[in-house]
């Protein structure tokens, strides 16, 4: 009977664990991938619109509905870091990013510099196209159910937190300091389930490190006890 009643918390703790990777819905960008900007509605989108036929007269498109979104390429910069660039065309850049992941989300397109652990929104002001850091109010909108915790708020690098028996913790890890996290990971490697590298998600209580290739000096560890 012990045995059955183990069985059914795994099940159903594999079965939370499952359904806990799609948390938030996003639509990520890739390098070489296209996203739109529609100036008059403020929202962004996967869906690229037809472009306006070259031969078309210009008292034909006067008439037309012509879409009015503003269509960005993905590329990534060379070197260390490997920065996203969106270009207008080819050799016109619109915007040179502080971050290396990107992904739309209710007509919002999220910038992620995972090497800092910071979020921030790709706006359009005054014509021009600039990153503005998102505030922890924005955060929980677009995590879902999210726990948002500051490196400040490790205690000689460590930090603890709860959940219930049944429940899926999430964790986003968000730098108000200035340490860099460039090529961190997780042990184990499975609480980071998305290109969110701050983005942790775990069933068990456990301890988590996030470190440098496993080295100690600078270490991060997360101990999840039971509420």
């Amino acid at each position: 009977m012990k045995k059955l009643l183990v069985g059914v918390v795994f099940v159903l703790l594999i079965s939370l664990f499952g359904g806990a990777v799609n948390a938030f819905e996003m639509d990520e960008i890739y390098t070489s991938e296209q996203a739109a900007y529609n100036p008059e509605t403020g929202k962004w989108s996967r869906v690229i619109p037809p472009k306006t036929p070259s031969w078309m007269k210009k008292e034909d498109l006067e008439e037309a509905e012509v879409d009015p979104s503003i269509i960005l390429t993905k590329k990534t910069s060379t070197g260390t870091g490997s920065y996203s660039l969106y270009f207008y065309d080819k050799n016109n850049l619109a915007v040179a990013l502080c971050s290396n992941y990107e992904f739309v989300q209710d007509g919002r397109l999220i910038a992620v510099d995972n090497a800092n652990l910071k979020y921030y929104e790709l706006i359009y002001d005054n014509e021009k196209f600039k990153e503005v850091p998102l505030t922890d109010s924005q955060l929980k909108e677009i995590f879902d159910d999210v726990q948002i915790v500051k490196i400040s708020e490790f205690k000689n690098d460590k930090y603890t937190t709860t959940k219930g028996f049944f429940s899926i913790k999430r964790i986003l890890l968000v730098n108000d300091t200035d340490r860099s996290f460039y090529k961190f990971s997780y042990k184990p490697p499975k609480v980071q389930q998305t290109d969110v590298k701050g983005y942790i998600i775990t069933p068990k209580y456990e301890k988590i490190i996030f470190s440098h290739y496993g080295d100690k000096d600078g270490a991060l560890e997360i101990n999840i006890k039971r509420k």
